[in-house]
């Protein structure tokens, strides 16, 4: 304590001291309240649906309870996979939108 109250300027530092560190309280329950809204705003129950968009699995609604993050799919008949990948997730109701990105042959 006496390293800090050395200084010249030490007079200063604790007038500064005295105002931040009440609002400091007064943020920090902000920062918590925001928080608390925001999740309740976005929780939608922990599902997500993934809409297909493009290539053989347009208008196809996949229901998962991980984030989703893309993948190779194929349909039953098919000679090739495709690529799917997110390109815009609306975080209040949990839906992704996925479009086909490229295909690879399918070895049988």
């Amino acid at each position: 304590m006496n390293g800090l109250m050395a200084g010249a300027d030490w007079p200063l530092m604790a007038r500064h001291l005295t105002t931040f560190l009440p609002n400091l309280g007064r943020v920090a329950a902000g920062v918590e309240q925001a928080v608390a809204r925001n999740t309740a705003r976005y929780n939608h129950g922990g599902t997500m649906n993934v809409c297909f968009v493009g290539g053989p699995l347009a208008g196809v609604v996949l229901r998962t309870t991980e984030d989703w993050a893309g993948g190779w799919f194929t349909t039953e008949g098919a000679n090739s996979w495709s690529l799917y990948v997110p390109v815009h997730r609306e975080a209040s109701n949990g839906t992704v939108l996925a479009e086909e990105r490229t295909t690879a042959p399918r070895a049988r």
